[in-house]
C-alpha cells in the first residue's frame, strides 16, 4: 500500500527495485496528472516517499522491468516514442 503523494497510484507502478540499503524500494511510476514519469524512494517500514527523479520529456517512457541500483547509481531503460507511421498492404487470401 502506497502512502503520501503516491497513495492510490498503485496501478501506475512500471517497475520496482531494492535500494542498496535494503530499507527502501525504488518505484518507477507511469505518468501522473502532469504527464511526467517519476522515480520515488519508498521506505519499506512505512513513511513518506521521496521523489528522486522527474522525467519532463514526455516522448520518453520507462522500459518495463528494467531498473537496478549499483554503486550508488540508478540504472534504467528508457523507450522513446516515435511519430513514424508504418503501413502494410493487405491482400485477400
Amino acid at each position: 500500500m502506497l502512502s503520501g503523494p503516491l497513495e492510490g497510484r498503485e496501478e501506475e507502478i512500471v517497475t520496482a527495485a531494492w535500494a542498496e540499503d535494503n530499507r527502501h524500494i525504488l518505484l518507477a511510476m507511469g505518468a501522473d496528472s502532469t504527464g511526467e514519469q517519476q522515480v520515488w524512494s519508498m521506505p519499506v517500514e512505512g513513511g513518506t516517499p521521496r521523489l528522486l527523479v522527474r522525467m519532463d520529456d514526455r516522448s520518453l517512457q520507462f522500459g518495463r522491468g528494467s531498473m537496478v541500483v549499483r554503486g550508488g547509481e540508478l540504472y534504467f531503460l528508457m523507450l522513446r516514442s516515435e511519430s513514424d507511421i508504418w503501413s502494410a498492404e493487405l491482400n485477400d487470401r
